[in-house]
């Protein structure tokens, strides 16, 4: 779920495989199409002056007219019946028992749901604030669960396979070495520095599973696409120096997730969130975001390694799971890279028709402004054999060392 920004309102023209526009939205929608249904949660925050009539509107036609991702299911489905609903509650109690601080019954009264912002296929965000809030600062994503048990949703919750270098957990204010972290545990679990924050899975009263999370400015593909609108589509959205710093970030913000042998499987600007008011002269930054239902998701059109394309041509029953791996993540990643650098939507105007282009070796085209060691590495991340492409340990290492190289020059020659 990518949730973008006040102010960033309107929607992204495209089907099935990216588009653009202005505003944007990383819409949902949900249709069962063999033993696979389109998800993506509307990624857009809409201003206070708008009604609700506008804002029901709007998400009606992202709808229609959304960037989705792909959701595979293989769980039978569920008529909400009474025994399904005694089946949830002993799942809420075995997942209160493993995961005290993060699942918690919401405490009666204190969570005030405000109107619905974005909506999608799998959810809808609401505003929300607590008693003590002078602000709506908290998101709450409702999931609508038809047809799905907390089991299911609970399969899509990723997972730590790996000990990573170093963690915090919500019940552990300070950073601590992994030495007996539980392997197992949900990874929104954790303060990630990089990604997203996850304040805690609840219960509501109406007995909707929610998360609640906290309200960025916006997505990163939200702002790609005001500053493209702003420059009239002259030049890249971003300072060379800023390209690199929000590159860096999101390679940050990856590493986490890999370092805990989680994958993200659906990375892209729209899924990266922005920290921070970037239209004012402040600093601000990005965390990447979405990751915290991704076991079952299978990406979104040309975002996707040549691999994932090629294993998706096939019947369900023919396709190998194993392609998934951290180098889908990185050849994602070079993607949403082009993304930061030129303003573009990977392919646009390609169809599913055009995957062979890409399995074949097809990729963007970097413009000459894009300095070659910058573009050799991002070449190198969405070279078409997966060994070749880099961890993002190493990407993490080589951004730094051009940043801080394009800092200095700053100094010594500003604009």
């Amino acid at each position: 779920m990518a949730e973008a920004g006040a102010g960033i309102v309107g929607l992204r023209s495209g089907g099935e495989d990216g588009g653009s526009g202005a505003g944007v939205v990383a819409e949902a929608y949900s249709g069962v199409v063999s033993d696979e249904y389109c998800t993506a949660v509307a990624s857009t925050y809409f201003t206070d002056a708008m009604s609700q009539q506008q804002i029901s509107s709007l998400i009606d036609a992202s709808r229609k007219q959304g960037t989705w991702s792909e959701l595979k299911h293989d769980g039978p489905r569920h008529d909400g019946s009474s025994s399904q609903a005694q089946s949830d509650a002993a799942t809420w109690e075995e997942l209160k028992r493993s995961h005290p601080y993060v699942f918690v019954d919401s405490p009666k009264g204190l969570l005030q749901l405000g109107r619905v912002i974005a909506e999608g296929g799998q959810a809808t965000i609401h505003e929300a604030k607590m008693p003590w809030d002078k602000k709506w600062d908290t998101v709450v994503k409702v999931f609508k669960m038809e047809g799905f048990s907390l089991a299911d949703l609970q399969r899509q919750w990723p997972q730590a396979t790996k000990t990573p270098p170093y963690s915090t957990f919500f019940d552990d204010i300070y950073y601590r070495p992994c030495k007996n972290i539980e392997l197992g545990r949900v990874v929104f679990g954790e303060v990630l520095l990089n990604c997203n924050s996850i304040y805690e899975a609840t219960v509501l009263k109406d007995g909707r599973f929610a998360f609640v999370m906290k309200r960025y400015w916006g997505d990163l593909r939200s702002l790609i696409n005001l500053k493209v609108g702003n420059n009239n589509s002259r030049g890249p959205p971003f300072s060379h120096a800023k390209a690199l710093s929000i590159m860096l970030e999101i390679a940050k913000g990856m590493k986490e997730l890999h370092d805990r042998g989680v994958l993200h499987r659906d990375l892209k600007a729209a899924n990266v969130l922005i920290d921070g008011n970037p239209l004012e002269n402040g600093w601000w930054w990005c965390e990447v975001a979405d990751y915290e239902s991704s076991m079952q998701v299978q990406g979104t059109g040309f975002w996707r390694a040549p691999e994932v394309l090629k294993e998706l041509l096939k019947l369900p029953c023919d396709r190998d799971e194993g392609i998934w791996t951290e180098k889908v993540d990185i050849y994602s990643y070079a993607m949403t890279c082009y993304e930061v650098l030129t303003g573009h939507i990977p392919f646009f105007g390609y169809v599913k028709s055009d995957w062979e282009r890409v399995i074949d070796g097809e990729r963007p085209h970097l413009p000459d402004f894009v300095e070659p060691s910058l573009k050799g590495l991002v070449e190198r991340c969405w070279d078409v054999e997966p060994h070749n492409r880099p961890e993002f340990n190493t990407i993490a290492e080589e951004l730094k060392l051009l940043h801080e190289a394009e800092e200095r020059r700053n100094v010594h020659h500003p604009c």
